[in-house]
C-alpha cells in the first residue's frame, strides 16, 4: 500500500534519484488527501527484553519501564519469551497499556553462549509458541524468524543458509497450523549487517514470510541514509511484501570507540523523532521498533550501548519526550474513518524538506514537516546547527485555527512541554503562544526535527488549547540532621490554578496545608509525598528526609570515601552528578559537594544538580559527612565541560 498523503519529499545529493518525489520547485495548490494519523502511533514500537530479571531489569525496575511504555503511549514491543516472567509481564503489558507483541522466535535465546557459535534447533520452535501462547493469544502480533543467523559465517558456518531457510520453513509451518495462532503474521529473519551477498545466498523465501524485516543501524548518520537500499536489500528475500524495521537507534555513549559512532542525546533525540516520520512515510515500511527501551548497563561502563529511550538508572532521555510527544499530539483511540482532503501549499526553498500530512476522527488535520539533513557530525563528535528553512504555508482550505508544536522541546530546554504549542519563531505571522490568527497564509521556520503543524479546518470557532498538564514540586529543609528532626515543606504547582494540597510526610502523619511543618523523633529515612488536585487532575512530587540518631560523644569514626562520581547532562545547562553513597557506623548526615576545592553546597543523598553559568571546566570533589561531624577523604575527582551541547568529562 503506498501512502498518497506523503508531499514535497526531497532528498539532496546521491540519494535524489531513490526517492520517493522529488520537488523542484513549488507546485501549484491542490487538495492533499490525508492518512489517519492513527496509523502513524500504530507504525511506532521498541525492543524491550522482557524475559530477564537481573540488575534493572528485575522487578522493582521493570515496574518503573512498564509505567514509561505506559507514559510513552507505544502500542508494540518486539521482545523473546523465555520464561514465565516473560509471559505475565507481555500480559500486564498488554492489560494495563494496551501492548501487543512481535515476538522473536530464535532457539539461541533459550540457551547461553555465543549466538554465532550456536546452531539453531527447530525442535524447540513449539515450545517457544506454547510459551507466547502463555501470555495470552491476544498480545500477539507477530513472530520473527532467526535473528542475524548470517553471522555464523565468521565462525566458519558456511551452511548457515540451508539451516536457516529450514528453521524459517518449521517456523512459518508450525504457526500456520495451530488454530489459536494461525492468523499471526510470520517476519523474516534479519540479515547480519545487511550484506547483499548474504541476501542473495537464503534467497526468495516469501513463501515462508508474511512480512519482511529489517535492522536499520547506520552509525550516527541521519535517517535517510540508506534506508531505500536497505529496504530494497530486503525484497531480495520477500519481494511483495511490506517491511518491519525491528530494530534501529543511535548510542548517545559519546566516549564509545565502538564503530556504531555515539551521538549526543540532542542529536539522538532530533533523530529518532524523525526516524518515525521517515519509516512513516516510506511506502513499503509497515512498522518500526526502537531499539530499545532502557540502557543495561551504565553508559559509564558500556557507552556502546547507551541506545535506551531510559537510561540505566530509569531516567528519561530527551528521544523519549520526543518520541511521547510526537504520539500525544497524534494519538486517538481508533482510525474507523475515512479521511479527507486539505487544499494547500508550501512555497520558499523546500530542498531536504520531507513531510507528511493526516487527519483525526474529529476532522482536524496535521502537516508534519522537518529538514532531512546531518544534525551531527560524526567525526568529529560535534552538534550541527543547519539553519532553519523559512517557507510560507498557504492554506486554501477555509480554517479555524492553526497551532505549531516542536515534540522534542529541545528549543525550550524542556522536553516534558514538547506537547504544548508554542510559535515557531515569535512574532512571526502574529502568532501568539503557539497559536496562528486565522488567515490563509502562515510564515514558518522548518527546523531539522519534527515540525507539527495543526491546522483545523472549517468556520466554527476554534477548539480549546490542549490542557497542560498539572506539574507540582515540593521542597523541604533541612532534610537530614539528627532527631528529633523539624523540616519545613513547600508545595506548589504549575499552571496557575485552584488546587488543594495534601501531604504524608511518611512516618504516619499527614497534612492538608500548603507549606506544613513537622518533626521526625524516629531515625530513618522517609520519602514525604505531596499530592496536588484541582477537582479534575492529580499530580504528585515527593522528597526524601534522612532523621539521623543521635551522635555518640565518642563518635570518631569517619565515613567512607564516596566512590564512583559520574555526571550526565541533563539540559543545555544542567549536569546531574551522581556517586556510590558512603556507609558510616552512625549513617551518613550529607554529602559535602566542592567546585574547583571551594565547598559550594550540600546533598543528603548520593546526587546532585548543578547549573554551569560560563563555558569553562568545572572540576568537582565529593566527601561524606556524618552527625558527629566526622568528614571522610574527598572523592576522587571530575572534571565537567558543556560543549554545543554535549558534556565532556576527564
Amino acid at each position: 500500500m503506498v501512502r498518497s498523503f506523503v508531499r514535497h519529499i526531497t532528498m539532496g545529493g546521491a540519494l535524489a534519484a531513490a526517492c520517493l518525489l522529488t520537488v523542484a520547485k513549488p507546485e501549484p495548490a491542490r487538495a492533499e488527501r490525508a492518512g489517519k494519523a492513527y496509523d502513524f502511533v500504530e507504525s511506532i514500537g521498541v525492543v524491550g527484553h522482557i524475559s530477564r530479571r537481573k540488575g534493572v531489569l528485575n522487578d522493582a525496575g521493570w515496574a518503573k519501564i512498564s509505567d514509561a511504555i505506559g507514559d510513552a503511549g507505544i502500542r508494540y514491543m518486539r521482545t523473546t519469551i523465555t520464561n514465565g516472567t516473560g509471559a505475565a509481564r507481555a500480559n500486564a503489558l498488554h492489560y494495563e497499556h494496551g501492548v501487543r507483541f512481535n515476538f522473536g522466535m530464535d532457539s539461541r535465546s533459550l540457551v547461553s553462549g555465543d549466538p554465532q557459535t550456536i546452531p539453531l534447533d527447530p525442535s524447540k520452535i513449539a515450545t517457544m509458541i506454547q510459551k507466547t501462547k502463555d501470555a495470552g493469544t491476544e498480545v500477539i502480533l507477530s513472530y520473527e524468524g532467526p535473528n542475524e543467523y548470517s553471522s555464523q559465517k565468521k565462525a566458519g558456518n558456511d551452511n548457515w543458509h540451508v539451516e536457516l531457510k529450514n528453521y524459517q520453513r518449521q517456523l512459518y509451518n508450525k504457526v500456520k497450523a495451530d488454530p489459536q495462532v494461525a492468523g499471526k503474521l510470520v517476519l523474516a529473519p534479519t540479515i547480519w549487517r545487511r550484506e547483499v551477498e548474504d541476501y542473495q545466498k537464503l534467497g526468495n523465501i516469501a513463501n515462508i514470510t508474511d512480512k519482511g524485516n529489517l535492522h536499520k543501524y547506520h552509525s550516527g548518520r541521519m535517517p535517510s541514509y540508506l534506508l531505500d537500499e536497505s529496504v530494497q536489500d530486503t525484497k531480495i528475500l520477500t519481494p511483495n511484501d511490506r517491511v518491519f524495521v525491528t530494530e534501529y537507534g543511535y548510542t548517545s555513549g559519546v566516549n564509545s570507540q565502538n564503530v556504531w559512532y555515539p551521538i549526543t542525546e540532542y542529536s539522538q533525540a532530533k533523530y529518532v523523532g524523525r526516524y518515525l516520520g521517515e519509516f512513516f512515510i516510506h511506502p513499503d515500511v509497515e512498522k518500526s521498533f526502537i531499539y530499545q527501551i532502557i540502557d543495561e548497563k551504565p553508559v559509564s561502563k558500556a557507552p556502546d550501548k547507551a541506545f535506551g529511550l531510559l537510561r540505566n538508572d530509569h531516567s528519561k532521555r530527551p528521544m523519549f519526550f520526543a518520541v511521547k510527544n510526537a504520539i500525544a499530539l497524534l494519538d486517538e483511540p481508533d482510525g474507523n474513518f475515512t479521511p479527507g482532503s486539505l487544499d494547500y501549499d508550501l512555497t520558499g526553498d523546500i530542498t531536504d524538506v520531507h513531510s507528511f500530512l493526516v487527519q483525526k476522527k474529529n476532522g482536524t488535520f496535521y502537516l508534519v514537516l522537518w529538514q532531512e539533513v546531518e544534525s551531527y557530525d560524526r567525526e568529529s563528535r560535534t552538534d550541527l546547527y543547519p539553519p532553519d528553512r523559512r517557507l510560507t504555508l498557504n492554506l486554501r482550505t477555509p480554517v479555524t485555527l492553526v497551532r505549531t508544536y516542536m515534540p522534542t522541546g529541545l528549543d525550550i530546554g524542556n522536553p516534558e512541554n514538547g506537547r504544548l504549542p508554542r510559535c515557531v519563531v515569535s512574532g512571526v505571522s502574529g502568532c501568539q503562544n503557539g497559536v496562528y490568527p486565522k488567515g490563509q497564509s502562515i510564515d514558518l521556520r522548518v527546523p531539522d526535527e519534527l515540525l507539527v503543524i495543526e491546522i483545523q479546518a472549517g468556520d466554527g470557532p476554534p477548539p480549546p488549547p490542549p490542557d497542560e498538564e498539572i506539574v507540582a514540586s515540593a521542597g523541604a529543609g533541612p532534610v537530614s540532621g539528627v532527631v528529633p528532626l523539624s523540616v519545613s515543606f513547600t508545595g506548589a504547582a504549575t499552571p496557575t490554578g485552584s488546587y488543594t494540597y495534601s501531604w504524608n510526610f511518611g512516618d504516619g502523619a499527614v497534612s492538608n496545608q500548603r507549606n506544613p511543618s513537622h518533626t521526625y523523633s524516629s531515625k530513618g529515612t522517609y520519602n514525604a509525598v505531596l499530592t496536588v488536585r484541582n477537582g479534575t487532575e492529580t499530580a504528585q512530587a515527593a522528597v526524601t528526609i534522612y532523621a539521623l540518631p543521635q551522635p555518640s560523644q565518642s563518635d570518631t569514626k569517619k565515613p567512607t570515601v564516596p566512590k564512583d562520581l559520574t555526571a550526565e547532562l541533563a539540559s543545555s545547562k544542567q549536569i546531574d552528578f551522581s556517586w556510590t553513597p558512603s556507609t558510616d557506623n552512625t549513617g551518613v548526615a550529607h554529602y559535602n559537594i566542592f567546585e574547583d576545592d571551594q565547598l559550594i553546597a550540600t546533598s543528603a543523598g548520593p546526587s546532585y544538580s548543578f547549573s554551569a553559568k560560563k563555558s569553562k571546566w568545572y572540576d568537582f570533589e565529593i566527601s561524606a559527612e556524618d552527625a558527629a561531624g566526622n568528614k571522610s577523604a574527598k572523592s576522587d575527582n571530575l572534571k565537567v565541560y558543556i560543549y554545543r551541547n554535549r558534556l565532556v568529562t576527564r
